[in-house]
């Protein structure tokens, strides 16, 4: 999945770069436009994915900190912040899970 959002990411800032190289071919940027349209929400999904995924890793940086109060706030962070990145709306961006296998 994560490597289909990172086709989509490609593409969309390839389109991005061919809008201002267009010119005056007017139904070549509408053609652009609406297919760049088209990607813009899971672009953007995947931005706010990475971001929550960024504030994770500092606040597990932080949560091993000497300092108590600090090592507290980071914690606060992550129960908050965990939740988030298993939001349905993340969906396009999960990164696959290894199941779990059982010693038996």
């Amino acid at each position: 999945m994560i490597d289909k959002v990172t086709a989509i990411e490609e593409r969309y800032e390839e389109l991005n770069r061919l809008l201002n190289e267009v010119g005056e071919d007017y139904q070549r940027a509408v053609e652009l436009a609406k297919e760049r349209a088209e990607l813009e929400p899971i672009v953007q999904k995947a931005q706010q994915y990475r971001s929550v995924q960024e504030q994770i890793e500092q606040a597990r940086s932080l949560a091993n900190e000497h300092d108590e109060e600090l090592r507290q706030l980071a914690e606060a962070d992550l129960d908050s912040l965990l939740p988030q990145e298993e939001h349905p709306s993340f969906a396009c961006c999960w990164r696959p899970r290894i199941p779990a296998t059982s010693a038996t």
